[in-house]
């Protein structure tokens, strides 16, 4: 484009934008015709020289939000009323208010049990909080894959220690591992030994759920092949919540498989006293809601489809 013509699409862009002067009136004073106007308009935000952005406050269901809340018991249900349908976007724009929640909800001297997944690492790059004091952060379910997938679970934990100041302890482990006697012996390494020690004493859990599919991330991630899969789903597993695999109702179905897990118990999750969940996306309505039955949850942060599908049944 000649520099003239830049400098004219300049003008034209800066009183649309800038001076608020609609095209018509752009037309008359720089003697264009309308169909320039809107011409110069368009190709100034293709080249990119226009980038749009919102910055509306992020808003809530309240009432969404206390329907779940009172018919799951829950401590409190944030519902994100959006009509985007991309989770990475979704949880972009909660971020902000979780940031919020958990700046206040963790304080200093406690320990904060993390988990890993799409969810938390798209949350860890955009988590927000203040510092505090001879605070621990630590992954509560191994995050080794099996295979070549890159877990992500390091960074998750990196990202939230660097926001909040906080010592960090990973658990460099397979969350699954072949046999039981594997499991046994991974679990007596002094170093796996401490973190696992450390989750009977969590203040707050934060983790979100997995649904069961040929995609899953426990299948990406090599811990189950696609006939151990449509195995669990034959046997009623909906999903699991770190670890723990649950049916519709939120029953732990073990199948053998907390023998060969590393990392935190059905049981230590539940007595943990704050138990946060954030759980975008319809797919996972089936294991949220068992989650849910279960008493596996405290806060919940979810979207409006989600949360309708939670009081459907």
């Amino acid at each position: 484009m000649e520099q003239d013509q830049l400098e004219l699409m300049k003008i034209v862009t800066e009183k649309y934008y800038y001076q608020d002067i609609n095209q018509a009136q752009i037309a008359t004073e720089l003697n264009l015709s309308k169909p320039t106007v809107s011409r110069l308009l368009k190709r100034a935000k293709k080249d990119g020289y226009i980038k749009v952005e919102l910055n509306f406050p992020t808003t809530y269901h309240k009432s969404l939000g206390n329907q779940l809340a009172s018919t799951f018991n829950l401590r409190k249900a944030f519902v994100y009323d959006t009509q985007l349908t991309n989770r990475h976007l979704i949880i972009e724009e909660m971020s902000n208010q979780i940031s919020v929640f958990l700046d206040d909800l963790i304080q200093d001297n406690q320990t904060v049990g993390l988990a890993w997944g799409r969810t938390l690492h798209e949350l860890s790059e955009n988590i927000k909080g203040s510092k505090k004091k001879d605070t621990k952060v630590i992954q509560i379910t191994g995050g080794a894959a099996r295979n070549s997938m890159i877990t992500n679970s390091e960074a998750i934990v990196l990202n939230f220690s660097r926001c909040y100041g906080s010592e960090w302890f990973q658990l460099p482990v397979p969350a699954f591992v072949d046999t039981k006697e594997i499991a046994t012996a991974l679990k007596k390494d002094r170093q796996i030994k401490n973190v696992l020690d450390s989750f009977d004493n969590l203040d707050v859990a934060l983790f979100s759920v997995g649904e069961i599919h040929k995609n899953a991330i426990v299948v990406e991630a090599g811990y189950f092949g696609e006939e151990d899969f449509l195995d669990l789903l034959e046997k009623g597993v909906v999903g699991d919540i770190v670890g723990t695999f649950l049916d519709e109702d939120g029953k732990v179905l073990d199948l053998g498989l907390s023998q060969r897990h590393i990392g935190i118990s059905a049981q230590q999750l539940k007595e943990v006293g704050n138990k946060v969940c954030v759980a975008i996306g319809e797919e996972k309505k089936n294991v949220l809601r068992a989650a849910l039955r279960g008493g596996y949850i405290d806060y919940l942060f979810t979207d409006t489809v989600t949360a309708k599908e939670m009081l459907t049944q």
